[in-house]
């Protein structure tokens, strides 16, 4: 991200957290138009991307090291007879079908057109 500005740079790190363009665009102090303009600047994409990826990295490696730890806890728990019926109990399924593929394709903050997402305001 050296070759952008430091507005940019404060844009990037708001859209990986921000719900929305807009959002991000508060929180970077930036306008909402001019965050969507850079986003369609080539160099500003592929930072914002990278950042993303970055992001992802960073969030599966956390994961990986503790992986073993949880499902070592959750196998325990099972074999207590006080915790395995808490852990069983019922879970609340999805209230509409296309609301459970939604929530299983979310794009974790990647450009909403490569996720088949579509025109929405979502960064």
């Amino acid at each position: 991200m050296a070759e952008l500005s430091e507005r940019q740079r404060r844009a990037v790190s708001a859209l990986l957290t921000a719900p929305t363009v807009k959002a991000a665009a508060q929180q970077a102090g930036v306008g909402e138009r001019t965050l969507r303009r850079w986003l369609t600047d080539p160099r500003f994409r592929e930072a914002y991307r990278a950042a993303s990826r970055r992001m992802l990295e960073d969030a599966a490696a956390r994961l990986r090291a503790v992986a073993r730890e949880a499902v070592d806890t959750l196998l325990a728990a099972l074999q207590d007879d006080r915790t395995a019926n808490r852990i069983r109990a019922p879970r609340r399924a999805p209230s509409r079908p296309s609301q459970a593929s939604t929530e299983s394709s979310m794009s974790f903050g990647l450009d909403p057109s490569c996720c088949g997402r579509g025109a929405s305001d979502s960064p």
